[in-house]
């Protein structure tokens, strides 16, 4: 999560994004130790309040290890998507284009241009390929069965998180 606000990723400076892949490399590491899987990232790129799925207007990477397939059921959904990089979300933005970025494992990142798409569309796609019912993350966060979840990240990431190089 960004520290100054911007809505998106898109929205923020350079210097910001080379920052968040720095950070986003911390992540992967992390997850490979943790989890022995790799990590797909997620960003719901809105240029307007509650574009493009967003339903948080802040710069938020969803970060999860995993294999799925996440750009291929994208694909599927909304059309094809043009490879980017983070910092290429910055012209989308700039000619007024709300986006969704998926980086599946592989680590090429893709971007879709669209506008209009249901709150939390990248959480239902996620949610869908997991066959997880429970996709809304303002009706889960209280439940039993989240609070099982973070406790057992917890027990996954915090004796890895000590071993890791955490500086550049």
């Amino acid at each position: 999560v960004a520290t100054t606000h911007q809505s998106c990723f898109g929205a923020s400076s350079t210097e910001l994004l080379e920052q968040v892949c720095t950070e986003r490399e911390k992540v992967r590491a992390l997850n490979r130790l943790a989890y022995g899987k790799e990590t797909f990232f997620l960003e719901h790129g809105p240029v307007r309040r509650r574009e493009a799925g967003s339903c948080s207007d802040h710069s938020h990477l969803h970060c999860i290890p995993g294999s799925i397939h996440v750009r291929a059921a994208v694909e599927r959904l909304v059309g094809a998507g043009q490879r980017c990089s983070l910092c290429d979300l910055q012209a989308l933005y700039a000619d007024g284009q709300s986006y969704l970025y998926v980086e599946d494992t592989d680590e090429i990142g893709y971007a879709f241009p669209l506008t209009v798409a249901p709150s939390q569309y990248l959480r239902q796609v996620v949610a869908s390929l997991l066959k997880d019912v429970e996709w809304h993350w303002q009706s889960s966060c209280r439940s039993t069965a989240t609070r099982e979840c973070f406790r057992r990240t917890l027990a996954a990431v915090l004796p890895v998180a000590d071993r890791l190089s955490w500086t550049k």
